[in-house]
């Protein structure tokens, strides 16, 4: 069971695919953050900490490798998952990403109920730690 005071901070450079994934959420009765700038993601984070980082690997400014390594570096944000959610398939992008700090690597497109169903149980994985 999901505690509905959990927060996630969606960064996303689509803001249709913002919109969705954070409706899909809400639904969920998690309470979501969301931005399309890598340096608001950033901030946002460190102001709300989020439990969970929902993060695109292709970002203007910042790419995901860039914004996942800056949010390993606040001792605040320790306990935060975070997960890319990325049409970048290929093998060097998912072991770069594990390699700035990454929790999981879901390849997009998924359907909302799968996303969903792959980030509960992270979440889950989180509170056996």
């Amino acid at each position: 069971m999901v505690d509905n005071k959990f927060k996630i901070l969606l960064i996303d450079s689509d803001k249709e695919q913002l919109a969705s994934i954070e409706s899909a959420l809400t639904a969920e009765n998690f309470i979501v953050f969301s931005t399309s700038n890598s340096k608001d993601a950033i901030r946002i984070a460190l102001e709300e900490q989020p439990h969970l980082v929902l993060l695109d690997l292709v970002m203007p400014e910042l790419d995901g490798i860039d914004i996942c390594i800056e949010l390993r570096k606040h001792i605040q944000l320790n306990g935060t998952l975070v997960v890319f959610y990325s049409q970048r398939d290929e093998d060097y992008s998912q072991i770069a990403a594990f390699n700035a700090g990454a929790d999981d690597y879901i390849v997009k497109p998924a359907k909302p109920r799968v996303l969903i169903s792959r980030l509960k149980s992270s979440i889950k994985a989180l509170h056996y730690c």
